[in-house]
């Protein structure tokens, strides 16, 4: 099992999956700090998805 994957909650994984390529070829070099975005990005659909099914985000998700 991956280091992470006890945190990784069934309802957002495919989220995460979606863009693991995405951010393996991002950078954060220079003044377009895509890396940054793509992870503001997907931290927002995962919240935008939690909330349209109602559910509630684990307190006990670490950030990396």
């Amino acid at each position: 099992m991956a280091p992470y994957a006890h945190w990784v909650s069934p309802l957002f994984k495919q989220i995460l999956v979606d863009h693991c390529d995405e951010y393996l070829d991002s950078r954060d070099c220079g003044n377009n700090k895509s890396r940054s975005k793509l992870i503001t990005w997907v931290a927002n659909e995962i919240a935008a998805y939690v909330q349209d099914k109602k559910e509630a985000v684990p307190d006990d998700i670490e950030k990396v």
